[in-house]
């Protein structure tokens, strides 16, 4: 599942809803969804608990962010598959 944002009921990483992140590009262009992450390391900079309080909550309890070193290998993972699809092998 998505993070939601504690005030709506829309998908996404707690700060852009993932209709908004898959309309960029058209159609038939490659997206990836990487679910259960948040937009940033809100509890690693002074003053993401007063900016994005549940975020930072999240994070400080083990959600990852889009630049974890887990979810990087999910994005360089499906970025070779890309790649070999689009040139028959890289």
């Amino acid at each position: 599942s998505h993070a939601s944002h504690p005030r709506c009921d829309l998908d996404g990483d707690g700060v852009t809803p993932v209709e908004s992140a898959l309309a960029w590009g058209g159609e038939g262009v490659e997206k990836l969804v990487v679910d259960g992450v948040t937009h940033f390391p809100w509890g690693d900079v002074f003053g993401g608990s007063i900016v994005a309080p549940e975020l930072t909550e999240q994070y400080n309890a083990g959600m990852p962010w889009y630049g974890s070193e887990a979810v990087v290998e999910k994005w360089v993972g499906w970025l070779r598959q890309q790649a070999v699809g689009q040139e028959g092998g890289v």
